[in-house]
């Protein structure tokens, strides 16, 4: 594959104008869509400006594209300020109107659809993006919604470095398939408190090294399918209801690997750290737990299960700085391990230069 041809688009112009050059950008993303040529052996880049939102009146539409992106030709949709790929932020604002930013299947373009330095969001009764095989959502911000952030529906799905936040429903919704979720910040707050931050069933997901910061009754992670490594997770919930990490499926025994994760503060009544409902983890092992009204909650039955798992007597995370995305490496960095190997701890994941950059700790074990 070669570069992608790149196509601009400045929302501030707010028309149907434009040529979709650096220059002469075009106004508006659904026109873009609609005009612009598709590059079927190298695929496009949409680089929509920094600065003023695009206010949508429907999910994005394909309809006029016309062309499945692929592998080796996909459709990407990127923020910038001044030149391609410079970092900037652009942002699609459902504008509370009850329809999703975006709805993969939508006249059958599926798949490889990647959606990178944008903030997207302001859905009313909706979800507020829908993936459906091999789409990527890298560093953007997934906010204010009265229903579901992503639901990630089938295999080859990535979400990852994202800051989700302002959600009704479930913060990340990948019971569709063999799913990654890695690296992303999801915090209740605003008008919405998720009812789970991630959910995963099905066979396959990978879930690691999220922060998840919550409270009241909301669960950090639910488990519904086999085959499912949950490691290196960090979830701090203040004096809630909830459950840190939570079985609820008959399968786990079926390669279920849960380790390395940092629970903290479910508190509350009822509150749990590591549950399983029916004892099937194929592994549950150096896992640490801190202020929990019960910190572990599993049957005998469980392989491995005791081995490393820790309660521990101070919290895990520094707590330094704000609660906050940009200050999450700083707030949950290492402070009392204990027997997490590795360090459940978050990583800055720069997928542009294939590196892994964060907090270690001691040892590693498995993904650290």
């Amino acid at each position: 594959m070669a570069a992608l041809t790149e196509i601009y688009v400045n929302p501030a112009l707010a028309s149907n104008t434009g040529t979709g050059s650096i220059g002469d950008p075009y106004g508006d993303v659904q026109y873009a869509l609609n005009t612009a040529t598709p590059d079927t052996t190298n695929g496009n880049r949409f680089n929509i400006k920094a600065g003023t939102a695009e206010i949508m009146t429907a999910p994005l539409s394909f309809l006029t594209w016309g062309v499945a992106p692929t592998s080796s030709a996909p459709l990407v949709f990127q923020g910038y300020t001044s030149a391609a790929g410079d970092g900037g932020i652009g942002e699609l604002d459902g504008n509370n109107g009850g329809f999703p930013i975006y709805n993969d299947g939508d006249s059958g373009v599926t798949g490889q659809t990647h959606f990178k330095h944008l903030k997207m969001g302001n859905v009313g009764t909706s979800w507020v993006m829908l993936l459906n095989a091999y789409n990527m959502v890298d560093a953007c911000e997934i906010h204010t919604a009265n229903g579901d952030g992503i639901t990630a529906g089938a295999d080859g799905d990535v979400v990852v470095n994202c800051n989700i936040n302002n959600i009704a429903g479930v913060g990340i919704d990948a019971t569709g398939g063999r799913v990654s979720v890695i690296g992303n910040y999801l915090a209740n707050g605003g008008t919405y408190t998720f009812t789970t931050a991630i959910q995963a069933g099905t066979s396959g997901p990978l879930i690691t090294r999220n922060v998840i910061s919550i409270g009241g009754s909301t669960k950090g992670i639910r488990i519904l399918g086999y085959y499912m490594p949950v490691l290196h997770n960090a979830i701090l919930s203040s004096g809630g209801t909830g459950i840190g990490i939570e079985d609820a499926s008959d399968y786990m025994a079926w390669g279920g690997i849960c380790a390395n994760n940092a629970v903290e503060g479910f508190s509350g009544v009822g509150g749990i750290g590591i549950k399983s409902t029916t004892g099937d983890w194929q592994m549950l092992m150096n896992n640490a737990v801190y202020n929990c009204a019960t910190a572990y909650s599993y049957p005998d039955q469980v392989v491995n299960a005791g081995d490393g798992n820790e309660t521990l007597g101070a919290t895990p995370f520094a707590k330094s700085g704000a609660d906050t995305f940009a200050n999450r490496l700083a707030y949950f960095a290492a402070a009392n391990t204990g027997s997490v190997w590795g360090g459940a701890y978050p990583t800055d994941l720069n997928l542009d230069k294939g590196a892994i950059q964060g907090v270690g700790a001691r040892r590693f074990f498995l993904l650290g």
